[in-house]
């Protein structure tokens, strides 16, 4: 049981340097492919620096190359993910994939909430896709049955929200 928090742990963090990823990008405009690279100098970060909360520690949270400061909230995510992800496999205790649902789950609402804590603002690239993979995941699951509750209150609140937008198509 340890090493599977362990391991969830550790797919935490690399979630959480994932979205501290698309967090600068989705704010600088750049595409999210790529190799990362200091903020400050733009030089390509080695893939020995890329070592979650391990490189951060290690280079004392500055840019190998300027020595300017990478910034505390990047290992503050990075972690925070981790412990999240491993607190979500102990609610579970196994593999399953509402497990799988649920780190997605966590992860975009991480991604959110701290752009729109630094930004003030909530980006339909990240609502939209969130939504139907949320809803084909759901789906899939077996949540969102024919004759279900939940599945009349999902209907008409999509009905709502197509009329208020003009429509999905």
């Amino acid at each position: 049981m340890i090493i599977n928090i362990l391991f969830f742990f550790l797919l935490g963090i690399i979630a959480g340097s994932f979205l501290n990823c698309c967090l600068y990008r989705l704010a600088k405009k750049v595409p999210l492919w790529g190799r990362s690279f200091c903020p400050h100098c733009r030089k390509k970060i080695w893939n020995r620096d890329l070592i979650p909360l391990l490189s951060f520690l290690r280079l004392k949270g500055n840019c190998r190359f300027c020595k300017k400061p990478i910034g505390k909230p990047y290992f503050f995510i990075e972690l925070v993910t981790g412990i999240l992800f491993a607190l979500v496999f102990i609610k579970y205790g196994a593999f399953s994939w509402f497990l799988v649902r649920d780190l997605f789950f966590i992860s975009t609402l991480l991604l959110i909430l701290i752009f729109d804590w630094r930004h003030y603002l909530i980006l339909d690239k990240i609502i939209w896709p969130a939504f139907f993979i949320s809803l084909i995941g759901n789906w899939v699951l077996g949540i969102v049955r024919r004759g279900n509750y939940r599945c009349r209150v999902f209907r008409r609140s999509i009905s709502v929200v197509s009329s208020k937008m003009g429509g999905l198509g």
